[in-house]
């Protein structure tokens, strides 16, 4: 099996209304945005530059330049695992490919979820503790203790790879993610 400890951005939300994905939705509860952002949004369709984009929302579209831009998409697993891996040297890939087998392991979320503070579905991966490494408070938050975010962010996760699951067993087809594992909560 691969475990994947999934700490992938599922908002890029901000205080106030003059934010682009503000037009998404029009608040960072909202479980339909959240779950979009498993297949889309930062880390899948753009990537900030620098800290300086991300102040300005300055986009850069993910791409490879050889038609993979799933291969820099941290957030898309499905591609991943149901592609042969090619190394690359130089921009260029290799003739042959890895070991890799598509779709020959199946992907298990080992870790999942987010801080119960304002904005945490912004970055997962960080959380107000001041003796951890990754301490801190994820972008564009205040700090405050919100509980709601943390919970909506594991329904949306959660009710998403189920009606994915569902549809991939309903199909007969079950990809990687058809035999995901994940803790219930």
């Amino acid at each position: 099996m691969i475990g994947i400890d999934y700490y992938a951005p599922l908002a890029d939300w901000r205080d106030g209304a003059d934010h682009l994905d503000r037009v998404l939705t029009d608040n960072t509860y909202d479980r339909a945005y959240l779950a979009a952002n498993l297949r889309g949004g930062e880390g899948y369709d753009w990537f900030y530059a620098n800290a300086e984009d991300r102040s300005l929302q300055i986009r850069t579209p993910i791409t490879d330049g050889l038609g993979k831009p799933w291969t820099f998409r941290v957030k898309d697993l499905w591609s991943w695992w149901s592609n042969e891996h090619y190394e690359r040297i130089g921009g260029s890939e290799l003739g042959a490919p890895t070991g890799w087998v598509p779709q020959s392991k199946p992907i298990w979320l080992t870790e999942l979820g987010c801080a119960a503070v304002n904005n945490g579905a912004n970055q997962l991966s960080t959380f107000p503790d001041p003796k951890s490494s990754d301490g801190g408070v994820p972008y564009f938050s205040n700090g405050h203790r919100d509980d709601l975010i943390q919970r909506r962010m594991l329904e949306a996760v959660l009710s998403a790879l189920d009606s994915a699951l569902g549809a991939w067993r309903d199909a007969g087809d079950e990809p990687g993610l058809g035999r995901l594992r994940w803790p219930h909560v």
